[in-house]
């Protein structure tokens, strides 16, 4: 049952196929020029990209502090 679940939630991606994703998406992430902040639905910051960190000055212990 969970293993079923699990294929389901990562589009039945494999270990390898996970990792290049996420890689990827990490790097757009941070090329981007424009500064983003992803908050969760009780506010807490989840991720900051390297332009969002330069112009909100914001500390490296940043991820899971509300805004």
């Amino acid at each position: 049952m969970v293993s079923r679940w699990l294929r389901r939630a990562t589009h039945d991606l494999g270990p390898a196929e996970l990792s290049r994703m996420y890689e990827y998406y990490d790097a757009v992430l941070h090329a981007v020029r424009e500064g983003l902040l992803l908050l969760d639905r009780e506010g807490r910051v989840q991720l900051v990209n390297d332009e969002a960190r330069r112009l909100l000055h914001l500390d490296d212990d940043v991820i899971g502090r509300p805004v």
